[in-house]
């Protein structure tokens, strides 16, 4: 079997084999060449005589002659020792972040900056002055029509200026002239707050120092047909220090890069970075920061939900639960808040929306949002930041606007399976298709047709660049053919 250059080395990995160096003559068993040892990469030797693969690559001696070196102690690790009360590792019996050994030399290397308390007082332009569901230093949840605060609030915002009302150690604020407030809490006060900083450095420290190529890469594959990120405010966060993230977000962009790590010339002759653990450290963190939603909470979620053998119907059911306290469900279209952060909660509410539902059809479970409580309005052009001149040109890359057509026609796809859900698959539904047994078919066909047309009509009015034969030279296209087959033959049926 062939094993790309990409895979980490394994002291389990290596061949016995004779070294073929003057005044060598000893077989080397298990153990990687010179070269090799030094770049940290597999080392592969053809019908078992050197020169290995990449030597041979490089035209350099394929020699056995060093001893290996002694590992270095990983920062994280000595930072726990000497704070054992902040950094606890992963706790019940797997404390995967005291015993990690570094990727790289390097890793161990990480920014220290401190991350900015709070917007406001950012110098210069920013995405993120005033906004609502990504502040540093807060969390808001949002007053529901039979909150405590409801009267109380619209009275005093009737005569009152000001954009913010203190609330004890909160503020309310109120986002449109309907009604809709939201009381934001100091994440000071909230639990495992202090382990945010260990938890961020610790992840970092497992890519370091790949971060910013991993970043790239997500954004040049994943995004463009999964838009759920504002792509300009991750990097103003990240250009800063990696400490302004949600730790389980940061983990969740990482571990979807590294699935696409042998499409990068930057990455693809190195070893790749622990997976297992990142994953660990991505799952602790996000049982860390539910209790402090913020939309980068619901972003973290998803994109953990779509990371292969990672769905969940326990974590799509809680991520609705948060998506309704930051108000995802609602109409923000007349919102005070920064015309980017209505697009990103529009983008972010429809793909809760399909979770929700795919889940709801995968699992054989009763869907959690109902349609008389969901007024998302339609994505526009306007709510994607993002279009064809931000597209990456490197091979490889995904299509931006085929990407977002893509997104828009998921949405619509699932509004019919919603409907399908409801008509057939709740349990008062099925228990009507149980009396009726005696009717035969032609009851449930009757029922079905408007459903079927609905799919013909959707099938039928693809947008042309959807289609299979309209694929980019060198791009990789987000649009898929067994999906396209599967839904045309359930469309004939």
């Amino acid at each position: 079997m062939e094993i790309s250059p990409a895979q980490s080395v394994s002291p389990s990995d290596g061949l016995s084999v004779s070294t073929g160096q003057p005044g060598g003559g000893k077989t080397r068993s298990r153990r990687p060449c010179d070269p090799c040892r030094r770049r940290k990469s597999r080392c592969e030797i053809a019908d078992g005589h050197p020169p290995c693969l990449l030597c041979r690559f490089h035209r350099q001696d394929c020699t056995f002659n060093e001893d290996p070196r002694p590992r270095k102690r990983r920062a994280v690790a000595i930072h726990e020792e000497a704070h054992p009360d902040r950094l606890g590792g992963v706790r019940n019996g797997s404390d995967v972040v005291r015993h990690i050994s570094p990727p790289s030399q390097d890793a161990a290397h990480i920014r220290q900056n401190e991350p900015i308390d709070d917007y406001e007082n950012l110098k210069g332009p920013s995405l993120l002055k005033k906004t609502l569901g990504l502040q540093q230093n807060k969390h808001s949840r949002l007053l529901g029509s039979t909150s405590t605060y409801e009267q109380v609030l619209l009275e005093l915002y009737q005569d009152d200026e000001r954009s913010e009302i203190a609330a004890g150690t909160s503020t309310l604020r109120m986002v449109d002239d309907v009604h809709t407030a939201f009381i934001l809490s100091p994440n000071s006060s909230s639990q495992n707050y202090q382990d945010d900083i260990p938890d961020l450095d610790a992840i970092e420290t497992i890519v370091a120092p790949h971060g910013k190529a991993l970043i790239h890469l997500y954004f040049r594959i994943v995004h463009p047909s999964f838009p759920i990120l504002h792509k300009k405010v991750y990097l103003e966060k990240y250009d800063r220090t990696h400490r302004e993230f949600s730790p389980p977000l940061l983990a969740a962009v990482y571990l979807l890069a590294l699935n696409w790590w042998s499409y990068s010339s930057e990455l693809a002759l190195l070893p790749i970075p622990d997976v297992s653990l990142l994953e660990k450290l991505a799952l602790k963190t996000m049982g860390n920061i539910v209790h402090r939603p913020k939309l980068s909470t619901i972003q973290a979620g998803l994109l953990l939900l779509q990371r292969p053998e990672g769905d969940s119907w326990a974590l799509t059911s809680q991520l609705v639960g948060i998506g309704e306290e930051l108000g995802l469900n609602l109409d923000c279209t007349s919102w005070r808040i920064p015309s980017w952060e209505r697009g990103l909660r529009k983008r972010l509410a429809w793909a809760l929306f399909m979770q929700d539902k795919w889940g709801s059809l995968v699992h054989g479970r009763p869907s959690h949002i109902n349609s008389v409580d969901w007024d998302v309005q339609t994505l526009d052009e306007e709510d994607f930041p993002e279009n064809a001149a931000d597209e990456d040109e490197e091979d490889g890359s995904t299509e931006v606007e085929k990407g977002r057509t893509l997104f828009c026609e998921m949405i619509k796809l699932t509004e019919i399976l919603a409907r399908i859900l409801s008509t057939f698959y709740t349990l008062k539904a099925e228990r009507e298709v149980e009396r009726r047994a005696g009717e035969g078919v032609r009851w449930i066909l009757e029922r079905a047709k408007p459903l079927q047309l609905q799919l013909r009509q959707w099938f039928s009015s693809l947008p042309r660049v959807l289609k299979m034969e309209n694929l980019a030279a060198r791009k990789l296209s987000s649009t898929g053919q067994c999906t396209q087959d599967t839904i045309a033959s359930a469309v004939r049926g």
